[in-house]
């Protein structure tokens, strides 16, 4: 989703500067439900990995179950840190 706000928007915008008739369609393309499902897929499978290492470290070994329980403490609040920065941020900027 970065790469496509990063490359896209700005040739889009020059489009949409230049008077290109079609450039709704073209953000429509770039933004729609290929990239939702994309996005989607690539935060779940984000979570499923996070968890599955926190556990992963918890099991290796029972000197680590400490430290397995603690990465998973730190991968929740960087989630819900990601998740409160970005509203708190919206609403700012309101």
């Amino acid at each position: 989703m970065f790469g496509a706000a990063t490359f896209a928007q700005p040739a889009i915008g020059r489009a949409y500067l230049d008077g290109v008739e079609e450039v709704e369609r073209i953000n429509a393309d770039v933004y729609g439900s290929t990239l939702d499902a994309v996005a989607g897929t690539g935060i779940l499978l984000f979570l499923l990995g996070g968890i599955l290492l926190g556990v992963g470290v918890m099991r290796s070994h029972r000197t680590l179950r400490g430290p397995g329980l603690l990465y998973h403490a730190a991968f929740v609040g960087f989630l819900a840190g990601g998740v409160f920065s970005t509203a708190i941020q919206a609403g700012v900027r309101s």
